[in-house]
C-alpha cells in the first residue's frame, strides 16, 4: 500500500504538471528550515518532522504562461505586472500537511 504522503505528491504531479509547475519535491520541515539557519524569518513554524512540499518550475512553464498572456490580450485583459503571481499565485506558498 502506497503512504497517503506518496499518493498527495503523486496527486500533485499530476494536476500542476499541466501548467507548467513540473517540480514537486516533498521533505520534512526540519530538512528546509535547516538550511535557512540565518535566515529565522523564513523558517516555517511547524514540527520538524511535518511534511512540507516544494512546488516550482523548469522551462516546462513558459508555455502555459505564454498561452494564458495570448488570451488575456484576445479577451482585451489588461495584462498584470507580474503574470505568474496571477496565474500561479499560490507558487511561493508551502503546503505542509501533518
Amino acid at each position: 500500500m502506497t503512504p497517503a504522503w506518496r499518493q498527495a505528491i503523486t496527486k500533485l504531479e499530476t494536476s500542476l504538471s499541466p501548467s507548467g509547475l513540473d517540480l514537486v519535491w516533498p521533505l520534512t520541515v526540519g530538512a528546509y528550515n535547516a538550511t535557512l539557519v540565518d535566515q529565522e524569518r523564513l523558517q516555517l513554524k511547524y514540527p520538524p518532522e511535518t511534511l512540507a512540499i516544494l512546488v516550482g518550475n523548469t522551462k516546462e512553464l513558459w508555455d502555459p504562461l505564454k498561452t494564458w498572456y495570448i488570451q488575456q490580450k484576445q479577451q482585451q485583459k489588461q495584462t498584470p505586472r507580474d503574470p505568474v503571481e496571477v496565474t500561479f499565485p499560490f507558487a511561493s506558498h508551502f503546503a505542509c500537511l501533518r
